[in-house]
């Protein structure tokens, strides 16, 4: 073996060693000096300045799932994917500080301060002090980690990050410090218990191991193999369903694509500030261009310069990677949170010069102006919000405080909790006319992923369990049936306040005047549709169009409400029963229409519309139909 490499690194005897952090790195027992440590703190300071909102952070979606397996027996066995982080930690948090969002978020940013010095002191046996410092600074406060940081779930990521960051300055300790490599394989089999995205390291690990020519080297080779395999089985597996859900679709073809997005990320992540979606910047043709870009020069950089340490450190990074490049919908920043060190520790060592004992100065100015835009950037998207809901725009942020909000409301009307809930929305539904239809307008525009953001917020409705453990089963429904006659009512607003109700409070209808039925069966109609209590609005105008036969208002309605809850054929005859009765109502002939146009009827549509299409001047409902069958021509 060449004495003049170990573990793929140049040997490096600066004038300013022995430096970092601990004795063991370089066997001598003289102490960190003063500088040296004032420097390793600066990126834990850092980190726990940018990401100190954090703790104000509340639990939202998967959040629930495990704290309910935290909370009650869990059978999970020990090898399932991310036994250490989310069965045993979780486990010991709750145990220790209750279910306590503040005490997770508390450990969240102590494994990341702790991570920021181990990634410091691997990255100062190859730079300098300063030249460490801001390397570690920029992994530390980059946008990629902040939802790792803010969702109480993702502390999978920080958990297998400071492992790795464990196992990787065990692993570059001095071979004659033989037993810290058994340290590291401890270290980074707890890597892969926290996440299974760490099992890409290990061809890595195992190569390294085996080039000592050891028979220890060798048996550390297979055992890191040997994790690896089995993670990768595991996650393959039926438990590789984490929290429950379903198995991420993975295709060869999504590769590239997303290659190009997380280098794009890593390296300019936080221009993704004000925006709602990772996955959406991450495929816009800038992003994707961005980050080709940033691999062909990346590489060719590590061609011109040869830096065996920075070569290492990029393949690093790209094996972290490789677990999560194939995923077709699933990608966001916080993904490569635990190839984040191996990014910029690549990009620093082919910068800084080999034998310099101080890194040039505009270098240094390059990556201090880069982390200050991260540290801008994490503060735009803290404060970021969405442009029609007082929400935050972060998807984790915004979930935790709608959850919080409904947490609030449901721990002060929980004595009026069933075993059965059902959840029903506060915006309205489309109606057969293609307008909004049910109930009141909220102030925002209509978006059907406001309401999906209540359900993933309470996973669901797991969130009941922690509020009133009694609670059996929970549905987020579109309408309430008859069925729900003995179930408790939820109604939400999109910003997760709610109200508790039994079904005859949320229904609140007038009792029945004998003197005027026709009118107060219109009226309960009405308020039932307001309600989404579809199949007790139809009744009721059934008895309505009974009593008062030459009125084209029941049927209209009951066009209205039978298309919203999909019985076409029901709605269709109703709105012909009114167009019948009156055909001179423009509202029951545009309503058919849109119907029969809605069910592929193109012809039958058009035939209903003529008499609206030849009136002179022309209505608002005979400009909607031309711009809907103009839309339709081109």
């Amino acid at each position: 073996m060449n004495p003049a490499f170990h573990l793929g690194l140049s040997r490096d005897t600066r004038p300013w060693r022995p430096d970092v952090v601990t004795a063991w790195r370089s066997g001598s027992t003289e102490p960190a000096t003063l500088a040296t440590r004032a420097w390793g703190a600066v990126p834990i300071v850092l980190a726990l300045a940018v990401y100190r909102r954090a703790v104000t952070t509340g639990f939202a979606q998967d959040d629930f799932h495990w704290l309910i397996a935290a909370t009650t027996f869990d059978s999970t066995p020990a090898y399932a994917p991310r036994f250490l982080s989310m069965h045993l930690a979780f486990r010991a948090i709750v145990h220790l500080c209750g279910t306590n969002a503040l005490a997770f978020h508390v450990v969240a940013l102590v494994l990341l301060a702790a991570s920021a010095w181990l990634i410091y002191a691997v990255l100062a046996r190859r730079l300098p002090p300063a030249a460490a410092a801001l390397g570690t600074s920029l992994c530390v406060t980059s946008p990629v980690i902040f939802n790792a940081v803010h969702w109480t779930s993702a502390i999978a990521d920080l958990f297998c990050l400071f492992f790795l960051a464990l196992a990787a300055g065990a692993f570059t300790a001095p071979r004659r410090v033989a037993s810290m490599r058994w340290v590291a394989l401890i270290a980074y089999v707890l890597a892969i218990a926290s996440k299974e995205v760490a099992l890409g390291a290990s061809p890595l690990l195992a190569a390294l191991d085996w080039r000592e020519g050891t028979p220890g080297g060798r048996v550390r080779a297979a055992l890191y193999l040997l994790a690896g395999g089995l993670s990768a089985m595991v996650a393959l597996s039926p438990w590789g369903r984490v929290a429950g859900g379903e198995a991420y679709a993975c295709s060869v073809a999504a590769v590239p694509g997303n290659a190009a997005g997380y280098l794009a990320a890593v390296f300019a992540g936080g221009t993704a500030a004000r925006s709602p979606s990772d996955q959406d910047w991450a495929r816009h043709a800038l992003a994707l261009a961005g980050g080709a870009a940033i691999l062909a020069g990346w590489v060719a950089a590590l061609a011109w310069r040869r830096r065996s340490e920075a070569t290492l450190a990029a393949l690093a990074f790209a094996l972290l990677l490789v677990p999560v490049l194939p995923l077709e919908h699933q990608f966001y920043f916080y993904y490569a949170t635990v190839a984040l060190p191996a990014f910029w520790a690549s990009l620093m060592l082919l910068a800084i010069p080999r034998a310099a004992t101080r890194p040039p100065a505009w270098i240094m100015a390059v990556a201090a102006l880069v982390c200050a835009a991260q540290v801008t950037a994490v503060e735009i998207r803290a404060g970021a919000q969405l442009v029609n809901v007082r929400l935050p725009l972060d998807f984790v942020l915004r979930r935790a405080e709608i959850a919080r909000n409904a947490l609030d409301d449901l721990v002060a009307q929980r004595d009026r909790l069933g075993s059965e809930v059902v959840f029903i929305g506060q915006q309205p539904v489309e109606s057969a006319t293609g307008g909004a239809l049910t109930t009141p307008e909220t102030g925002y525009l209509r978006d059907p992923f406001l309401d999906a953001n209540v359900r993933s917020a309470l996973a669901e409705g797991d969130a009941l369990r922690l509020v009133r453990p009694g609670v059996r089963s929970s549905e987020f429904v579109s309408w309430v049936n008859e069925s729900d006659t003995a179930r408790t009512i939820i109604a939400y607003e999109i910003d997760g306040h709610l109200r508790v109700m039994e079904y005859d409070t949320y229904a609140g209808v007038s009792p029945l005047d004998p003197a005027d039925p026709c009118r107060l069966r219109m009226e309960r109609a009405a308020r039932f549709i307001e309600r989404r209590m579809f199949i007790d609005a139809i009744r009721e105008l059934y008895e309505a169009a009974r009593c008062s036969p030459a009125d084209p208002a029941p049927w209209v309605n009951l066009g209205a409400a039978a298309w919203a809850i999909g019985d076409t054929a029901t709605a269709e005859r109703s709105l012909a029963r009114a167009l019948a009765l009156a055909p001179d109502d423009r509202e029951a002939r545009f309503n058919l229409g849109v119907l029969q146009w809605g069910r592929g009827l193109a012809e039958a549509a058009r035939c209903t519309w003529a008499p609206l299409l030849a009136e002179v001047p022309p209505s608002g409902l005979a400009q909607r139909v031309r711009r809907l069958l103009a839309a339709a021509a081109r």
